[in-house]
C-alpha cells in the first residue's frame, strides 16, 4: 500500500533524487544536462523557467498539427553545479507531481526525463528533433499514434509492456543517458543500447503491447482516483495493475465497468466477481449498471461470503 508523504518524506526523497542525479553525472563526466517536459496537461516548472530565461527547445513531432504550447520541451543546463538549485526545484516538482500535490488533468507528469544531451546548445536542438521523430508509433491496424513513452508512469514499465525487439528498437532510438523517476521517487537510468540494435523507423505495436499498455494506463487512472475513494491505505503501482488487468481479463471495455470493477474489489473482496450473485452481472451489457441493482444486504453477503470462503463460486 502506497503511505501518506509527510513534507520531511519530500525532503528526504528530493535530498535522495539530487544525489542520484549528481553521481550519475560524475559517472558519465558531464555537467551539461537537458530537462524534458511535457506540458500538455500542466507545466508547474514554467515560473522557473520564465525567471531564469533559460535556454529551451520544443520537440516536433513530425505530420502532426498541435499548438505549439502543446509539444514537450528540453530545458538546457549548462552547467549543473553551478545551476543545482533549479535542478533540485525540478526534482521536488516531479516528485510533487508522483504524490498528486499539483493537480495535474488526468494525473499527468510533466516532468519527465533529465537528459545528456552532449556538448553544446546544438546538441541540444539534436536531442529535440530525435525525440520528435521517436514519438510517432503505429497500432496493429497500422494507424498513426502519438507513443508519450517519455511519461515517467509509462517508461520505467517499458521493459515488461514492449517486446524484446520493440525494447531494443527503442533503447536504440535513444543516443543519450537519461534518468526517469518511477513510482517510488527514484530516479532510474535507462542507458543507449550498447549492442546498437538496429533502429525502426517507427514502432509497430502488436496487440500484446497495446493491451500491456491499456492496462498502465488504466492502472495510472485507478491512481488518481482511488485516494478519493476513502480506503484505509491506497494501494500501489503494482497492486493497481493487477487490479487493472483482472479487469480487462474480465472482458469489461468500458472505463465505468472498469472503474466499478476496481471499486468493488477494493471496498467488498478482491474476489467478488466469482460470487453467485456476481456471476450473472458479468453478461450484462453494463457491468456497473447491473451492480448497480444490488442491496447493501446482497453487498454484506456477498462480503461475508467472500471471506469465509477462499474460492467462492
Amino acid at each position: 500500500m502506497t503511505p501518506h508523504l509527510t513534507d520531511h518524506d519530500i525532503d528526504r526523497l528530493t535530498d535522495q533524487a539530487i544525489a542520484q542525479l549528481q553521481q550519475w553525472l560524475a559517472h558519465h563526466g558531464s555537467q551539461q544536462l537537458a530537462l524534458l517536459i511535457d506540458p500538455v496537461a500542466a507545466d508547474p516548472f514554467a515560473e522557473q523557467l520564465h525567471e531564469q530565461a533559460l535556454p529551451t527547445v520544443r520537440c516536433p513531432f513530425p505530420g502532426n498539427d498541435l499548438a505549439d504550447a502543446q509539444y514537450p520541451y528540453l530545458v538546457w543546463f549548462e552547467h549543473a553545479e553551478r545551476q543545482i538549485r533549479l535542478i533540485n526545484d525540478s526534482l521536488r516538482l516531479a516528485i510533487h507531481e508522483r504524490c498528486g500535490r499539483i493537480d495535474g488533468e488526468y494525473g499527468a507528469r510533466s516532468l519527465c526525463a533529465w537528459i545528456i544531451p552532449g556538448t553544446g546548445e546544438p546538441a541540444l536542438a539534436e536531442l529535440a528533433q530525435q525525440i520528435g521523430r521517436t514519438v510517432p508509433a503505429f497500432n496493429p491496424a497500422g494507424e498513426r499514434m502519438l507513443f508519450r513513452y517519455y511519461d515517467p508512469r509509462i517508461t520505467p514499465l517499458l521493459p515488461t509492456c514492449l517486446s524484446g525487439p520493440n525494447w531494443r528498437a527503442m533503447i536504440s532510438l535513444q543516443h543519450y543517458p537519461w534518468l526517469t523517476m518511477d513510482e517510488a521517487c527514484t530516479l532510474q537510468a535507462i542507458s543507449p543500447d550498447p549492442q546498437g540494435a538496429a533502429p525502426l523507423p517507427h514502432l509497430q505495436l502488436s496487440e500484446a503491447e497495446m493491451d500491456a499498455l491499456a492496462v498502465v494506463g488504466l492502472a495510472n487512472h485507478l491512481g488518481r482516483l482511488v485516494p478519493q475513494w476513502g480506503l484505509a491505505a491506497v494501494p500501489d503501482g503494482p497492486q493497481l495493475r493487477t487490479l487493472a488487468q483482472q479487469a480487462f481479463g474480465l472482458g469489461l471495455q468500458h472505463p465505468v465497468d472498469q472503474l466499478t470493477y476496481a471499486y468493488h474489489a477494493l471496498h467488498c473482496h478482491p474476489r467478488f466477481t466469482r460470487h453467485p450473485l456476481i456471476q450473472p452481472l458479468l453478461q450484462q451489457d453494463s457491468f456497473a449498471q447491473a451492480l448497480a441493482t444490488l442491496t447493501e444486504t446482497e453487498w454484506q453477503r456477498i462480503a461475508q461470503d467472500c471471506a469465509a470462503e477462499p474460492n467462492p463460486r
